[in-house]
């Protein structure tokens, strides 16, 4: 049990951090890109942020393998990754017992 708590502690912070380069892409490298000229901005974040959301889905696919979750649990988790402020969403999701009950239950 402390194995799928710690992968799902990862995952929530993984989030974040995807979480975050989210949102410098769309509200400071976009604009800076169309507003001021500089698509540099978007260059770099767009690389970081894209690194991110690898390892964030990798990460994903390791903890529905780790506590035994469905398809549907893992789109889920997925689908928060592409809405900005998505991991907000996450994080309260996965600090509930019902997340890992959820998973539990449907993968029995």
């Amino acid at each position: 049990m402390a194995i799928v708590n710690n992968r799902m502690r990862q995952l929530r912070l993984l989030a974040w951090i995807e979480g975050i380069s989210y949102l410098f892409l769309l509200l400071v490298a976009m604009p800076m890109k169309y507003w001021a000229g500089k698509p540099e901005y978007v260059q770099i974040a767009g690389m970081i942020h894209g690194v991110l959301f690898v390892l964030f889905c990798i990460n994903a696919l390791q903890v529905k393998i780790a506590i035994g979750a469905t398809t549907r649990w893992l789109l889920r988790v997925l689908l928060t990754s592409v809405i900005p402020f998505g991991m907000v969403l996450l994080d309260r999701w996965m600090q509930s017992p019902q997340a890992t009950e959820t998973a539990e239950t449907e993968a029995a």
